[in-house]
């Protein structure tokens, strides 16, 4: 199973992109969000950061660069 399918099985997100620096989930609402980044393998992607990001926020803000969608 490779890192996509593992996030998507945690986080059941809108979408997931991808970028040099980031990978960035996009999920409805942040219920639960707390037991779900537990649930995240460590030091599953040493080299990008994980940004979570709800949908309302992301439409509330303009985060630039979010990369190539992959979900």
């Amino acid at each position: 199973m490779n890192y996509i399918e593992i996030l998507s099985n945690i986080f059941s997100p809108i979408n997931i992109y991808e970028s040099d620096d980031f990978i960035t989930i996009i999920i409805e609402n942040d219920e639960n969000l707390e037991e779900k980044i537990k649930k995240t393998p460590k030091n599953m992607l040493p080299e990008k950061t994980l940004r979570i990001i709800t949908k309302e926020e992301l439409e509330s803000n303009e985060i630039k660069d979010l990369g190539v969608k992959v979900i």
